[in-house]
């Protein structure tokens, strides 16, 4: 698209963007050290995250879900001029 800088090819889950927030902030986790009840990071091709702990269990769709792309501002077409071709010396040691 014109006039972005890295496009705007964006994906939200599919599951509430809430519960996902909190796993990602910790929040459905307990403060401890022992590394089996921290975070976990899941499979790439993992679509559900299942998350089991002491306050419960949460399933969260993170199947992504692709939002469409869209031209943020009505760029006019612009011509530009026909490149420069400039004629330098072939003797590179002159340099």
């Amino acid at each position: 698209m014109l006039g972005l800088v890295s496009g705007n090819a964006v994906s939200l889950p599919k599951g509430n963007m809430v519960d996902v927030e909190s796993d990602l902030r910790g929040l459905n986790y307990p403060l401890t050290a022992s590394p089996a009840r921290q975070y976990q990071p899941p499979p790439v091709t993992q679509t559900f995250l299942n998350r089991k702990s002491t306050k419960g269990s949460v399933s969260i769709n993170v199947e992504p879900r692709h939002l469409p792309a869209i031209q943020m501002w009505p760029y006019a077409a612009t011509f530009a001029p026909v490149p420069m071709n400039v004629k330098q010396c072939g003797r590179p040691e002159k340099y």
